[in-house]
């Protein structure tokens, strides 16, 4: 009897373990996702800005982007050095009309990503081209839309190795 009663209570003692790892588990991975969540707003926000002007024009800040900091004196912002980001202008039809890029990218690339972020259309969304995860922010403007994409594998690949150890 008492090996019996023992037993129950070591199965006992092991599911409250488990479920208590469970629950801890997914609270830190549960804030640890939506604090890569709101980086890439951010990082996408800022990179946003840094491609638009006032009047919603390239260069400036656009309008509800908040004031520019002090110092900056109607220059445009930079964007973030360590980012690999590109914005596209499309007209009512998404037909890529501008492109604005550090980088050398061909133009299947960039009607590639308009295609994918048109599918959804004007706002903020993910998806997955050539092995790499970009994030987008898609604005109406008078003449089309305005579409900024930002490299957020990393960010990804953080919340992939989170899951890894658990399974």
């Amino acid at each position: 009897m008492f090996k019996k009663l023992r037993n129950r209570f070591l199965f006992l003692n092991l599911v409250i373990i488990t479920v208590m790892m469970l629950v801890a588990f997914a609270a830190i991975y549960t804030i640890t996702y939506q604090n890569v969540r709101r980086d890439i707003d951010m990082d996408l926000g800022r990179v946003a800005d840094a491609y638009q002007k006032p009047d919603g024009s390239r260069g400036n800040p656009h309008p509800g982007g908040g004031r520019m900091p002090d110092g900056f004196a109607g220059k445009p912002i930079p964007p973030a050095e360590r980012s690999v980001s590109f914005s596209l202008r499309t007209d009512e039809q998404w037909n890529v009309t501008e492109t604005d890029s550090r980088f050398d990218m061909d133009e299947d690339f960039y009607a590639q990503a308009v295609r994918k972020a048109s599918s959804r259309g004007p706002g903020k969304g993910q998806f997955d081209l050539d092995g790499t995860r970009w994030a987008y922010e898609a604005q109406k403007q008078a003449d089309g839309y305005s579409i900024v994409f930002l490299d957020v594998t990393a960010q990804q690949k953080i919340l992939t190795n989170l899951i890894y150890p658990f399974l």
